[in-house]
């Protein structure tokens, strides 16, 4: 089966081919890849559509691929409804880690989604908590993953600024709950990425709005 993926996204346009998986970003390390000087301008995401989605969504002899964030689809719409069949991934919410949308005419999975898949089978982990963490994405600003792939939906409890934050009842309820265990792997595009030799992950727990203090979770 061929397939092809892309990312509508604000930034970041990446590419998977089946056999390159092309991540700008990381390779320019530059933000905003297509124009760092102004990540508003809609051009080079429309041109990155025209060029790169609307050619290989249109080819038979593929399954087209594809997540987007809330500007990157924002950015294209227009052209989402003229050339896809429907907006359906739009109130795709998944509740599992491998959960999709998959169509007659595309296989869809959330922005978060991404990330934390793209962490876990990077890790070298066979199972994992995981914690997307973004400025934005679509359905979610931030989810917890549990060993079992049991998405939480954490976006109204994180505060962004830079820094991670998590409710302090929230993290202690969820250790001494178990569903937080020894192994925590950590998917973000903010600079956060997953390391098979990671000693696992720190938490901030938010104390106040001017304090917090760090507590790391290590492996048994």
């Amino acid at each position: 089966m061929n397939i092809f993926a892309a990312a509508l996204n604000i930034h970041d346009h990446n590419t998977y081919d089946g056999k390159f998986h092309y991540l700008a970003e990381r390779y320019t390390r530059k933000k905003h890849n297509l124009n760092p000087e102004n990540s508003h301008d809609t051009t080079p995401s429309r041109d990155f559509f025209y060029e790169h989605v609307l050619p290989n969504f249109q080819r038979k002899d593929s399954v087209f691929a594809f997540t987007c964030s809330n500007l990157g689809q924002q950015f294209v719409i227009d052209l989402v409804e003229e050339y896809f069949p429907d907006k359906n991934f739009l109130e795709f919410e998944p509740k599992n880690l491998w959960d999709r949308l998959h169509t007659d005419s595309y296989y869809y999975i959330d922005h978060h989604q991404s990330h934390a898949v793209y962490a876990l089978l990077s890790s070298g982990y066979e199972q994992s908590d995981i914690l997307a963490i973004d400025g934005r994405g679509w359905q979610y600003n931030c989810i917890f993953i549990d060993k079992h792939g049991n998405i939480t939906n954490l976006s109204d409890k994180l505060s962004i600024g830079g820094n991670l934050f998590l409710s302090n009842s929230l993290c202690i309820n969820n250790l001494k709950a178990g569903t937080i265990h020894s192994r925590i792997v950590v998917a973000s595009d903010s600079g956060f990425r997953s390391r098979t030799e990671a000693p696992i992950f720190a938490v901030r727990l938010k104390q106040s709005v001017n304090e917090a203090w760090l507590c790391q979770i290590k492996p048994k």
